[in-house]
């Protein structure tokens, strides 16, 4: 996946990443944050991105990021 994602497009954003090496935790923060679920992976990189726009507490949804950031113990 990560090997896909720099084919496609040379610049690798924070959503992209969880969405696709992080996807089934992605996927539960939508949960937790009232989002619905994303059709693939690309619909979950932009509903990240949706959700993190459009949060009160933007520090708490950067917290939740980097707990399932897939590099967080690198």
């Amino acid at each position: 996946t990560f090997k896909k994602m720099r084919k496609s497009n040379n610049k690798i954003t924070i959503m992209g990443l969880l969405a696709n090496c992080s996807t089934d935790e992605a996927r539960m923060l939508l949960k937790k944050y009232n989002y619905p679920n994303a059709k693939n992976r690309q619909e979950l990189e932009l509903l990240l991105a949706k959700m993190y726009k459009e949060a009160e507490d933007k520090k708490q949804i950067e917290k939740d990021f980097a707990e399932i950031h897939p590099h967080k113990i690198f």
